[in-house]
């Protein structure tokens, strides 16, 4: 199940955040979110909203290259005003 708007969302946010528009991650992030992220090794990582804030903001004041775009969505759903995403990415 793919969502259209949460797609599209989703690939704004990508698109803004690798970039490290500080700003934007800060107004769509909720407070409580939960990034779980899969490592190379299948250990499970959960970032919080301030980790992920600063994982971008680390890179911006570093003067990073913008990250890697490249997405699959392989899920996208929303009740209105939670949504659920789950995809896989090359970040570097």
């Amino acid at each position: 199940m793919i969502d259209e708007t949460m797609k599209a969302l989703t690939e704004e946010l990508i698109a803004r955040g690798t970039s490290y528009d500080i700003d934007f991650l800060r107004r769509v992030y909720a407070d409580d979110l939960k990034f779980v992220r899969i490592l190379p090794d299948n250990t499970v990582q959960i970032l919080s909203k301030q980790d992920n804030l600063g994982f971008f903001q680390t890179l911006k004041d570093s003067g990073a290259a913008p990250l890697n775009t490249a997405h699959t969505i392989l899920f996208a759903d929303s009740d209105g005003e939670t949504g659920t995403i789950v995809l896989k990415r090359r970040m570097s």
